[in-house]
């Protein structure tokens, strides 16, 4: 048994597919299953089952993979402070990053760390496309970190690092697009398109709604589907953060509204305590914790 057939073992552990755990791993499936069928003949156990399409540990799979995962974790601790003392500290992280962030806002976060810090790290991005995939993920350490726009459950950290100001998107064919400021009065006589209520910023905008009256017409889990819903019918209102999507081709007009709360709609990194936290994640955390305190973006 080598380094590399661990390092496989866990991989498909945390994805319990053949084929992913290949196509991450950058070698064959039939390889990787060699390399399965090898560790299982020499432990003299079994170390997956199937279940569908997947697999997923047995017992003793179960029990081996915690000692795989805290050994390498030891490893990479031991090659991290050999670098460190050497003036070298490099890895990888692999980000879960919702559409809507991947535009703008973590990649200039990514881009100001590795201009300030001298840690040689390469970020590897996960475009994910729900909340349960991303804590799924953490949880499996398939993610190392994660950022949204929702916190996560617990036991996940969140950690608020900013707050977008909420406002009105119309089409520039819209009545209200010559206005300077609406108040939510304003928008009763318009079809709402907002968030569900099934987030804090979708409850918050749905509550003032329904005190003021509103008409929310559809509803959406992201703002990437509410602008291009929006830019292709002219009667409707979007209620939603501003984002760089909005110049993206949209062609939207932004109205700032009163009558909501200043800091309805915040950004998150997610990570979990319970996973091995490595030297280069460390200084990762402590950089974006101090200089991504919440703050007010446009």
């Amino acid at each position: 048994m080598n380094l590399a057939q661990l390092h496989y073992f866990r991989k498909l552990a945390q994805l319990e597919h053949y084929t992913q755990a290949a196509q991450e791993l950058f070698i064959s499936q039939p390889s990787l299953s060699a390399s399965i069928s090898s560790m299982e003949e020499e432990l003299h156990i079994k170390l997956f089952q199937k279940k569908g399409r997947n697999v997923k540990l047995t017992k003793d799979g179960r029990e081996f993979y915690d000692y795989v995962c805290r050994a390498l974790d030891t490893l990479q601790d031991g090659i991290d402070t050999a670098w460190e003392r050497g003036g070298i500290l490099s890895g990888t992280m692999d980000l879960a990053v919702p559409p809507s962030l991947l535009i703008q806002f973590v990649p200039d976060l990514i881009a100001d760390y590795q201009e300030h810090s001298p840690t040689k790290m390469q970020f590897h991005f996960h475009s994910i496309s729900s909340m349960q995939e991303m804590e799924n993920g953490i949880n499996k350490n398939i993610y190392d970190i994660g950022f949204s726009t929702n916190p996560a459950s617990s036991p996940l950290i969140s950690v608020p690092l900013c707050t977008r100001g909420i406002a009105a998107f119309v089409h520039p064919s819209h009545p209200l697009a010559q206005k300077s400021m609406v108040e939510l009065l304003d928008l009763a006589e318009h079809p709402i398109l907002t968030y569900g209520n099934n987030t804090p910023t979708g409850h918050a905008i749905h509550h003032a709604a329904k005190q003021h009256h509103l008409n929310i017409s559809q509803m959406f889990d992201d703002e990437v589907t509410i602008y291009g819903y929006l830019s292709h019918d002219p009667k409707l209102v979007a209620i939603a953060p501003a984002s760089p999507l909005l110049h993206s081709g949209n062609n939207l007009v932004s109205i700032p509204v009163t009558g909501l709360p200043e800091h309805l709609f915040s950004i998150y990194l997610i990570y979990s305590k319970e996973n091995h936290i490595p030297k280069v994640m460390e200084r990762f955390l402590a950089f974006v914790e101090k200089n991504f305190s919440v703050q007010k973006i446009a």
